[in-house]
């Protein structure tokens, strides 16, 4: 069996949310779903990059950047709307399989090289200078008072389990996060999760507690998370949803093993207080006073990452879950 073969086969597919396009994603997560394909972790790792919605410039910059880095055969879906999604991933297994156009595409590709990382700038001696035109890191003292690598990075906005179009430029030193400046790309429009009314706000709960979920690695229970937000959207009655999320927010908040990864972080408080909004709102789904609006934590997330390591900083962003 070949490599487009086998590509086509099971297509590795990731899933680029375009913010205020929440309902383009979910169909999209929906249709890979159904398809039985599986979910890629890196533009490295995918075969399918899946972009949900119209991004502005910087967002598409950011896509561009990330389909340099899809091994081929591959494939570039862009999705203006739910209606779309259904044919437009119906054609992929084809256009994986199709050798003379993967060649095609491998030699007219235009591949660039990633942006250089910014140095840091400080006192001291330092190395300056470029490699084959890439910046050289400075260095810094580190809390240990060694002498270590300090670069600019963004994260975000093509990650799993991330949110829609928000982007993370971080100071870092080690695996340290020393500064962070935090912003969505080309935010327009309103938001799909600001639409009133408890279901809604059910389902926005349910979304996030799948990103936190997914990126602490628990991905049967993410995906449990994914399904429950999506039947509420579809308008299952409080009385079979509300069981269902009751036993689902009860195994998460017991889990001993969630906890010890989250806890000191103050994203097991969050995870927690996320599990008991998300049954508040079902609870309420028939009451026509509106629920409270969610707080805007975009501005704070800054200073809760300085100072912590990476992996701790992904599982910040995901228990936040900041939207435009």
């Amino acid at each position: 069996m070949g490599l487009t073969a086998y590509a086509a086969g099971r297509p590795s597919a990731l899933l680029v949310g375009v913010p205020g396009a929440a309902a383009v994603r979910l169909a999209a997560e929906a249709e890979v779903r159904r398809l039985g394909w599986a979910s890629a972790s890196s533009p490295a790792s995918a075969s399918v990059l899946v972009v949900c919605g119209d991004p502005g410039p910087s967002l598409a910059a950011a896509i561009d950047a990330a389909w340099n880095g899809v091994p081929s055969p591959r494939a570039d879906v862009r999705l203006s709307s739910p209606g779309t999604v259904r044919a437009a991933l119906a054609d992929v297994p084809a256009t994986l399989a199709d050798l003379p156009g993967q060649r095609a595409s491998a030699v007219t590709g235009s591949w660039r090289p990633p942006a250089a990382a910014e140095p840091e700038h400080g006192h001291g001696h330092h190395m300056t200078g470029a490699v084959h035109g890439l910046a050289m890191a400075e260095r810094a003292d580190d809390r240990d008072g060694l002498k270590l690598d300090v670069l600019h990075l963004p994260f975000g906005p093509v990650l799993p389990y991330w949110p829609d179009g928000l982007q993370i430029r971080m100071a870092v030193q080690g695996d340290v996060v020393q500064s962070a400046e935090a912003a969505f790309l080309d935010p327009s429009g309103p938001d799909f999760w600001d639409e009133p009314g408890a279901r809604r706000r059910a389902a926005a709960h349910l979304d996030a507690l799948a990103r936190l979920l997914g990126v602490a690695g628990w991905r049967a229970q993410a995906e449990r998370a994914r399904l429950l937000r999506d039947a509420a959207l579809d308008g299952t009655p409080a009385a079979t949803l509300l069981p269902r999320a009751t036993r689902f927010a009860r195994r998460v908040a017991r889990s001993r093993t969630l906890r010890w990864m989250t806890d000191g972080l103050g994203v097991h408080a969050r995870l927690l207080a996320r599990l008991d909004a998300t049954t508040t709102a079902l609870a309420h789904l028939d009451d026509p006073e509106p629920l409270p609006p969610e707080p805007d934590v975009l501005g704070v997330l800054p200073s809760l990452l300085a100072g912590r390591d990476l992996a701790a900083a992904r599982l910040i962003v995901a228990a936040l879950d900041p939207r435009p």
